[in-house]
C-alpha cells in the first residue's frame, strides 16, 4: 500500500487509508515520540480532526510504501525520520484496541491476522444461540 502523507491531510484521513488495507490494525498520532517496543501514553494522543500540516515541523509531501512484512516499528520510524510524525500502531485485543509496543518486531500481517483472528473468536462466542432451550 501506498500512505499519502500532506499538510492538507487530517490524522483521520491516514488512520482511514492505513486501515483501509490492514482492517484490524490502526494508527494512532501523538505529539511526542516514544522508543523501540515503548507505548505512547494516551494523554499524548492528538485528535483526529487535526490537519497533517499541523501537527509537524517537517513540512514535505510523500508517499511511504508500506508492506505487510513491515513491522510496526519500521512504519513508525519511517513516518518520524521522513515526516516528522509521531505514531503507534495499534491491532484488535481481546479488550479492545491495544499498543502493539511489545511486539514491535511482529510483522503487520502477523499483526493483522493475529487481531482478525481475536475478532473472529469474540464473533463466533456472542453468536450462540440462547433461543434453544432443549439439552
Amino acid at each position: 500500500m501506498l500512505l499519502q502523507i500532506s499538510d492538507n491531510k487530517t490524522i483521520s484521513m491516514v488512520q482511514r487509508d492505513f486501515s483501509g488495507y490492514f482492517p484490524f490494525l490502526k494508527i494512532e498520532f501523538f505529539d511526542e515520540p516514544h522508543k523501540k517496543m515503548e507505548g505512547s501514553k494516551e494523554i499524548h494522543r492528538l485528535r483526529e480532526e487535526e490537519l497533517i500540516g499541523h501537527i509537524r515541523q517537517r513540512h514535505n509531501t510523500g508517499m511511504l510504501e508500506i508492506h505487510p512484512l513491515h513491522t510496526p516499528y519500521y512504519i513508525e520510524k519511517q513516518l518520524k525520520n521522513r515526516y516528522g510524525l509521531y505514531v503507534q500502531v495499534y491491532r484488535i485485543g481481546p479488550d479492545g484496541w491495544i499498543q502493539t509496543a511489545g511486539s514491535d518486531l511482529v510483522t503487520l500481517g502477523e499483526q493483522n491476522e493475529i487481531a482478525r483472528q481475536e475478532v473472529e473468536s469474540r464473533h463466533l462466542e456472542t453468536e450462540v444461540d440462547f433461543t434453544d432451550n432443549e439439552y
